[in-house]
Protein backbone atom coordinates (compact mmCIF):
# COMPACT_ATOMS: atom_id res chain seq x y z
CA UNK A 1 0.00 0.00 0.00
CA UNK A 2 1.15 3.46 -0.96
CA UNK A 3 2.08 6.10 1.95
CA UNK A 4 0.04 9.36 1.86
CA UNK A 5 3.07 10.99 0.68
CA UNK A 6 3.54 8.84 -2.65
CA UNK A 7 -0.24 8.39 -3.61
CA UNK A 8 -0.63 12.28 -3.22
CA UNK A 9 2.63 12.54 -5.40
CA UNK A 10 1.48 9.47 -7.89
CA UNK A 11 -2.15 11.27 -8.20
CA UNK A 12 -0.51 14.81 -9.49
CA UNK A 13 1.76 13.17 -11.57
CA UNK A 14 -1.13 10.36 -13.74
CA UNK A 15 -2.87 13.73 -13.84
CA UNK A 16 -0.44 15.72 -15.41
CA UNK A 17 0.56 12.93 -17.67
CA UNK A 18 -2.87 12.74 -19.25
CA UNK A 19 -3.10 16.60 -19.44
CA UNK A 20 0.21 15.96 -21.71
CA UNK A 21 -1.04 13.84 -24.11
CA UNK A 22 -4.26 15.03 -24.10
CA UNK A 23 -4.47 18.59 -23.81
CA UNK A 24 -8.02 19.14 -25.38
CA UNK A 25 -9.32 17.18 -21.69
CA UNK A 26 -6.91 20.10 -19.84
CA UNK A 27 -10.04 20.87 -18.13
CA UNK A 28 -11.17 17.83 -17.39
CA UNK A 29 -8.74 16.39 -15.56
CA UNK A 30 -7.41 19.04 -13.81
CA UNK A 31 -7.59 19.95 -10.05
CA UNK A 32 -9.37 22.80 -8.86
CA UNK A 33 -6.86 25.05 -6.98
CA UNK A 34 -5.72 23.60 -3.34
CA UNK A 35 -7.61 24.62 -0.09
CA UNK A 36 -5.26 26.30 2.74
CA UNK A 37 -5.19 24.81 6.20
CA UNK A 38 -7.20 27.91 7.32
CA UNK A 39 -9.93 27.32 4.80
CA UNK A 40 -10.04 23.36 5.65
CA UNK A 41 -9.92 24.29 9.41
CA UNK A 42 -12.76 27.06 8.98
CA UNK A 43 -15.09 24.56 7.36
CA UNK A 44 -14.05 22.03 10.11
CA UNK A 45 -14.98 24.35 12.90
CA UNK A 46 -18.22 25.91 11.67
CA UNK A 47 -19.33 21.58 10.88
CA UNK A 48 -17.85 20.76 13.92
CA UNK A 49 -16.08 17.47 12.45
CA UNK A 50 -12.52 16.06 10.97
CA UNK A 51 -11.87 15.16 8.07
CA UNK A 52 -9.94 11.86 7.45
CA UNK A 53 -6.62 12.39 7.04
CA UNK A 54 -6.52 11.29 3.21
CA UNK A 55 -9.11 13.33 2.24
CA UNK A 56 -8.39 16.34 3.91
CA UNK A 57 -4.34 16.49 2.43
CA UNK A 58 -6.15 15.99 -1.12
CA UNK A 59 -7.90 19.08 -0.58
CA UNK A 60 -4.50 20.60 0.03
CA UNK A 61 -1.85 19.44 -1.79
CA UNK A 62 -3.75 18.13 -5.04
CA UNK A 63 -7.16 20.08 -5.25
CA UNK A 64 -10.54 21.26 -3.86
CA UNK A 65 -12.57 19.21 -6.35
CA UNK A 66 -12.31 18.63 -10.23
CA UNK A 67 -11.05 16.14 -12.11
CA UNK A 68 -12.39 12.48 -11.14
CA UNK A 69 -15.19 10.11 -11.53
CA UNK A 70 -18.28 10.87 -13.54
CA UNK A 71 -18.08 15.03 -13.77
CA UNK A 72 -15.57 15.04 -11.17
CA UNK A 73 -14.99 15.70 -7.60
CA UNK A 74 -17.14 18.41 -5.67
CA UNK A 75 -15.48 21.21 -3.84
CA UNK A 76 -15.51 21.18 -0.26
CA UNK A 77 -18.85 22.09 1.34
CA UNK A 78 -20.55 22.64 -1.86
CA UNK A 79 -23.42 20.89 -1.48
CA UNK A 80 -24.61 22.59 1.18
CA UNK A 81 -27.18 25.53 0.68
CA UNK A 82 -25.06 27.76 2.88
CA UNK A 83 -22.36 27.66 0.14
CA UNK A 84 -22.14 30.61 -2.92
CA UNK A 85 -23.34 28.48 -5.76
CA UNK A 86 -23.14 29.85 -8.99
CA UNK A 87 -25.24 27.50 -10.94
CA UNK A 88 -27.53 24.74 -9.61
CA UNK A 89 -26.18 22.11 -7.28
CA UNK A 90 -27.35 19.33 -5.69
CA UNK A 91 -28.27 20.41 -1.73
CA UNK A 92 -27.44 18.18 0.80
CA UNK A 93 -27.77 19.55 4.40
CA UNK A 94 -26.39 17.26 6.43
CA UNK A 95 -25.26 17.31 10.18
CA UNK A 96 -21.50 16.23 9.52
CA UNK A 97 -20.74 15.98 13.52
CA UNK A 98 -23.03 13.28 14.02
CA UNK A 99 -21.91 9.55 14.30
CA UNK A 100 -22.82 7.61 10.48
CA UNK A 101 -25.42 5.58 11.63
CA UNK A 102 -24.61 2.19 9.67
CA UNK A 103 -22.31 -0.55 9.61
CA UNK A 104 -22.98 -2.54 7.05
CA UNK A 105 -25.42 -2.06 3.63
CA UNK A 106 -28.42 -0.48 4.59
CA UNK A 107 -31.56 -0.45 2.67
CA UNK A 108 -35.48 -0.31 2.95
CA UNK A 109 -36.49 0.22 -0.56
CA UNK A 110 -40.04 -0.68 0.48
CA UNK A 111 -40.61 1.89 2.83
CA UNK A 112 -43.92 3.53 1.74
CA UNK A 113 -42.97 6.82 3.37
CA UNK A 114 -40.47 8.24 0.86
CA UNK A 115 -39.67 11.25 4.27
CA UNK A 116 -38.45 8.84 6.18
CA UNK A 117 -36.29 6.65 3.19
CA UNK A 118 -35.01 9.96 2.10
CA UNK A 119 -34.21 11.57 5.60
CA UNK A 120 -30.71 13.00 6.04
CA UNK A 121 -30.23 11.06 9.79
CA UNK A 122 -29.22 8.07 7.36
CA UNK A 123 -26.55 9.92 6.05
CA UNK A 124 -25.22 11.70 8.74
CA UNK A 125 -22.08 12.19 9.35
CA UNK A 126 -20.87 11.73 5.61
CA UNK A 127 -19.78 14.26 3.43
CA UNK A 128 -20.84 14.36 -0.22
CA UNK A 129 -18.00 14.31 -2.21
CA UNK A 130 -19.37 13.35 -5.74
CA UNK A 131 -22.90 13.58 -7.57
CA UNK A 132 -23.14 10.82 -9.63
CA UNK A 133 -26.29 12.36 -11.30
CA UNK A 134 -29.79 11.41 -10.82
CA UNK A 135 -29.94 12.23 -7.62
CA UNK A 136 -27.08 9.49 -6.65
CA UNK A 137 -23.96 10.21 -5.12
CA UNK A 138 -20.77 9.14 -3.28
CA UNK A 139 -20.18 10.20 0.47
CA UNK A 140 -17.14 9.85 2.27
CA UNK A 141 -18.03 8.72 5.94
CA UNK A 142 -16.45 11.14 8.80
CA UNK A 143 -17.60 9.76 11.90
CA UNK A 144 -17.84 6.03 13.55
CA UNK A 145 -16.07 2.97 13.22
CA UNK A 146 -16.29 3.48 8.68
CA UNK A 147 -14.69 6.09 9.12
CA UNK A 148 -12.72 7.07 5.90
CA UNK A 149 -14.79 4.64 3.96
CA UNK A 150 -16.68 5.89 0.63
CA UNK A 151 -19.99 4.86 0.22
CA UNK A 152 -22.93 4.88 -2.49
CA UNK A 153 -26.33 6.76 -1.68
CA UNK A 154 -28.60 5.05 -4.28
CA UNK A 155 -31.96 5.37 -2.65
CA UNK A 156 -33.15 7.13 -5.54
CA UNK A 157 -33.06 3.84 -7.08
CA UNK A 158 -34.41 2.54 -4.04
CA UNK A 159 -30.80 0.51 -3.80
CA UNK A 160 -30.42 2.30 -0.10
CA UNK A 161 -26.71 3.47 0.94
CA UNK A 162 -23.69 0.74 1.16
CA UNK A 163 -19.79 0.94 0.97
CA UNK A 164 -18.14 0.86 -2.00
CA UNK A 165 -16.44 -1.98 -2.57
CA UNK A 166 -12.95 -2.61 -4.44
CA UNK A 167 -12.32 -5.61 -6.59
CA UNK A 168 -10.83 -7.35 -4.17
CA UNK A 169 -14.02 -7.15 -1.66
CA UNK A 170 -12.80 -4.74 0.80
CA UNK A 171 -13.68 -0.91 1.24
CA UNK A 172 -12.70 1.67 -0.58
CA UNK A 173 -10.85 4.29 1.16
CA UNK A 174 -10.61 8.14 -0.20
CA UNK A 175 -7.35 7.57 -1.93
CA UNK A 176 -7.26 4.05 -2.98
CA UNK A 177 -10.97 5.04 -4.64
CA UNK A 178 -9.30 7.92 -6.18
CA UNK A 179 -5.86 6.14 -7.15
CA UNK A 180 -7.84 3.21 -9.04
CA UNK A 181 -9.93 5.84 -10.86
CA UNK A 182 -7.05 7.54 -11.87
CA UNK A 183 -5.27 4.36 -12.82
CA UNK A 184 -7.67 3.18 -15.15
CA UNK A 185 -7.59 6.49 -17.00
CA UNK A 186 -3.92 6.78 -17.26
CA UNK A 187 -4.30 3.81 -18.84
CA UNK A 188 -6.72 4.67 -21.62
CA UNK A 189 -5.42 8.15 -22.11
CA UNK A 190 -2.37 8.88 -20.90
CA UNK A 191 -0.10 7.99 -23.75
CA UNK A 192 0.37 8.59 -27.56
CA UNK A 193 -2.30 7.29 -30.39
CA UNK A 194 -5.96 5.91 -29.48
CA UNK A 195 -6.52 5.04 -26.19
CA UNK A 196 -6.49 1.15 -24.70
CA UNK A 197 -9.40 -0.64 -24.32
CA UNK A 198 -10.55 0.04 -20.44
CA UNK A 199 -9.07 -2.72 -18.08
CA UNK A 200 -12.13 -2.27 -15.86
CA UNK A 201 -12.58 -1.16 -12.48
CA UNK A 202 -9.16 -2.41 -10.31
CA UNK A 203 -7.89 -3.77 -13.32
CA UNK A 204 -5.40 -1.91 -14.11
CA UNK A 205 -1.83 -2.47 -12.78
CA UNK A 206 -0.71 1.50 -11.64
CA UNK A 207 0.97 3.10 -15.09
CA UNK A 208 2.34 5.87 -13.20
Amino acid sequence: MLSLHDSLKQINRGLARIREFRPLWKDEYSANPVLTPQEVASFEKKHSCRLPEGYREFLLQVGDGGAGPVWGLSRLGEHFSSYDHQEECFIDDVDLSLPFPHLEPWNDGDCPDDGAYFSEAHVAGSLMILDRGCALSARLVLNGPCRGEIWNDDRTDRKGIHPHLAPDGSRYQFLPWYLDWLARQVHQFGHKGNPNPDPGSGGAASPF
